[in-house]
């Protein structure tokens, strides 16, 4: 994605033995913000697999490796977030995890 401002950045790492790579940013472009995922993203397919931020549930992951972004709500407060989740919804289990920093 071209454009905009990086607002926060993080590293992705898999969790509970799933390897995930990439770094994701929280960018704001004008009064929008959007989630991304970097070119070099990558992680294992699973079941049901979604994307939250913070407490905001974002939808379904769109792909498994490569370049994606995700709308954040216009509500959205990027001071009030510190944590991103990729999960299986089907098994309540967190595949990766980011810290905003």
């Amino acid at each position: 994605m071209r454009g905009g401002v990086a607002e926060r950045m993080m590293d992705v790492t898999g969790v509970h033995s799933f390897e995930a790579l990439g770094v994701a940013r929280i960018v704001r472009v004008g009064k929008i913000y959007r989630l991304v995922f970097s070119e070099d993203f990558v992680m294992p397919p699973g079941p049901g697999l979604l994307v939250r931020v913070g407490e905001v549930e974002l939808g379904s992951l769109k792909q498994y490796q490569g370049a994606h972004t995700y709308d954040l709500p216009k509500s959205f407060d990027v001071t009030r977030v510190s944590e991103v989740s990729i999960y299986s919804s089907m098994f309540d289990l967190e595949f990766a995890r980011a810290s905003l920093y």
